[in-house]
Order: structure tokens, then sequence, then C-alpha cells
């Protein structure tokens, strides 16, 4: 057990601005196996997946929409490397849990945003162009969930219920001194990807979670299941996937895209609805259409819209 405590106050001292690969993927190596907790999508299941249109352009293809090519992966995200490119997403996961949380799909288009938004990211007022991307699960994803830590498990939910299962299987079958190891472990690791980094912030950053996701992912999992930073761990965690390529062409659908302008004023915050594509076949061109008016403010009015909240909320001050 101290051997291990010992590995991971190494991990600690690291000098990540070195971008010390080797020795992470070692001191992992080390540690050698442990129980993990793990969380599966099934059929039924969706991910909604937001992207920043960086100019005018609309995302016209499948391969837009899903995970970086290879070729353009060239730095380290929360949970994936340069070697290995992710797919990132938000899961809508349904009926088949004991405990279903309560978010429906504007939470997960919010959550989405938080994760991609430069404007939700600093104090900046503005407008912003976001792609949104709808995918079905079409087999089963085995994942290694990272929650445990006490602020992702949220009273009556599904992942308190799985961390209880955990602590539960680890206590019954482990020698406490190697039960209490191996949480030490798992919760280090869910540390590193629930740390929070500054805007701007280098990518080394991220070099622990992403090596162990990487690490993950050639073991039996393809792939991790690890709550929403940006969310600030509120009552509606939200959750993030990253999922391999491999499976991502196997395992998932695209469903429909839809571009959005995000308004932000003060605090305040709107995604309007512009056009949609219904997707029928993942090999053609998506064609676009304006979304139904009732969907659809308008600039001038959600400007409108968003002065009217703010003033709301200082006239009840």
């Amino acid at each position: 057990m101290n051997n291990v405590l010992n590995l991971i106050a190494e991990f600690k001292q690291l000098e990540l601005k070195n971008y010390p690969h080797k020795e992470i993927k070692s001191l992992i190596t080390k540690i050698g196996g442990f129980p993990i907790t793990c969380e599966g999508l099934y059929i039924g299941d969706e991910i909604i997946r937001a992207r920043r249109n960086i100019s005018n352009e609309s995302y016209l293809y499948r391969k837009d929409l899903s995970y970086v090519p290879k070729e353009f992966n060239n730095k380290y995200q929360r949970a994936s490397t340069p070697n290995k490119t992710m797919f990132y997403g938000c899961p809508l996961k349904r009926m088949h849990l004991r405990k279903p949380k309560d978010l429906d799909i504007n939470d997960l288009l919010l959550i989405s945003c938080l994760e991609v938004s430069n404007l939700l990211k600093t104090d900046a007022d503005g407008e912003e162009r976001i792609t949104f991307s709808r995918w079905a699960v079409t087999k089963t994803i085995k994942l290694c969930a990272m929650y445990c830590l006490k602020e992702f498990i949220v009273d009556d939910s599904h992942e308190n219920e799985i961390y209880k299962i955990y602590l539960s299987e680890l206590n019954r079958k482990s020698d406490p001194q190697y039960a209490k190891c191996f949480l030490e472990v798992l919760t280090f690791f869910s540390d590193e990807f629930a740390k929070e980094i500054n805007n701007g912030s280098y990518d080394y950053d991220y070099m622990i979670s992403a090596i162990f996701a990487e690490l993950m992912v050639e073991s039996e999992r393809v792939g991790i299941y690890y709550p929403s930073v940006q969310t600030k761990y509120s009552n509606k965690i939200g959750y993030n996937v990253a999922i391999t390529p491999e499976t991502t062409d196997t395992s998932l659908k695209l469903i429909s895209s839809l571009e959005c302008t995000l308004y932000k004023k003060g605090n305040e915050v709107y995604i309007d609805q512009d056009r949609v594509a219904f997707i029928t076949n993942n090999n053609n061109k998506l064609e676009y259409n304006q979304v139904a008016t009732k969907d659809h403010l308008g600039k001038d009015l959600v400007l409108e819209f968003l002065e009217g909240e703010i003033l709301s909320k200082q006239i009840k001050l």
C-alpha cells in the first residue's frame, strides 16, 4: 500500500510543463491493476455534441461533427492525447437507469456549450455560432467512470448508486488496507479528470488524465465517463463521455445537426435555434432548413428578452 501511495506522491511532484509523457505512463503502469467504476451507454441512449463554428461555415458532413481527425489531433485534452483522438459529447441516458437524472435536451445543450464556448468562459458579452449534433447509441458501449469524488455524487442519483455498489464490492472482496489503497488511487485519477483548468492554460495540464484515458482504452474499455467540470458540480451535474473513433464509427449513428446562435449579456444566456438538418444517410451531405418560427426568435428579440431578464432581476434585488 505504501508503495502505491508513494507513486501518487510522485505524480504530484511532476513538472508537467516538461511534458513527462513517459514518466506518467511508467507511474500508471507501476500502480498496476485496480478496480474501477464502470458505466455503460445502451441502445436508446443519445449523445449531444457541440462544435463552435469558427467562421460562417456550416458543417456539412458526419466527419465534420465527429472526432478530430488524427492528423489534426496534436494536443492533450482531458481524455485524449496526441497519440489518440477521441469523440467528446454529453450523454442523455434513458429509462434503463434505476434513478435517471432530471436532465432534458436543453440542459445538455447548455452543458455542451460550456465545454466549447469562448463567451461562456469569459466575462464578455456577445454572440457565437455553435452547431449541435445528436447521436444515437446503436450498440452497448463500455466506459470507465471517473466520478469517485463526493462532489460528483448527488443524493438519489444513478451515479451515487453505482458508487455505493463499488464501495460495497471493494470492501467485500478486498482486505481493508488494500480497499483503502484502491480507493485512494481511483480518487486521485478522478480528481485529475475533475481538475479545473483556466481558459488559456497549456495542454500539459491535462496530461495525467489524458494518458490514463489512453491506457484505459488499450484495455477492455472503449472510453471514459466523467463529470463536466464547467458545470461547477451544480445540482444538475452534467457528464461527458470520451469515446474512441473506432467505437464511434461502429456504435453511434448521427441523427441530426442543429445550427444555433448563443447570445450572452451579463450572466444571461440564450441559445437561439437557426437551422436544422435531419440525417437519413451518414454518407450524404447535410441539407439544412430553417427551424420552425416558434423555435427561432432572431437577434433583436433575443437581445430584448435578455435585457428584460436582467431588469427583472435588478428589480427583485
